[in-house]
């Protein structure tokens, strides 16, 4: 019998691939390479029924939230708009997860998804 938690994460993983895929061209250094550690670490963590509490997702989320809202400006919108949506993303999915926090998944997939078209 399978377990829903598996069916939700197979299905979380899933919608964040298709939410970072169309964007991987158009983002910076660090989200190229915070969202597949992210993931992967997500991965093995809830295999491992170990989740990542406490403030530090928080504290991670806020410090590049600061670093690419000073980048925001009337010309720069959506680089720094679709770099937040794909740290927060990875955030999100290595920290724990509950019903909540699946829908938090969904909706910034669903907007790093909708970024993309304004890129293309």
């Amino acid at each position: 019998m399978v377990r829903i938690s598996s069916v939700l994460n197979i299905l979380a993983y899933g919608i964040a691939l298709l939410g970072f895929v169309p964007l991987f061209d158009y983002l910076d250094q660090i989200p190229r390479l915070l969202f597949p550690v992210g993931f992967l670490f997500a991965l093995v963590a809830d295999r491992r029924c170990m989740v990542l509490r406490g403030h530090l997702p928080t504290a991670v989320s806020i410090l590049f939230f600061l670093y690419y809202g000073i980048q925001f400006s009337r010309d720069n919108l959506v680089g720094p708009a679709v770099n937040i949506l794909v740290i927060l993303l990875a955030v999100r999915l290595a920290s724990e997860k509950n019903s909540r926090h699946y829908l938090q998944i969904y909706a910034l997939a669903l907007f790093a998804l909708a970024g993309s078209s304004l890129l293309n």
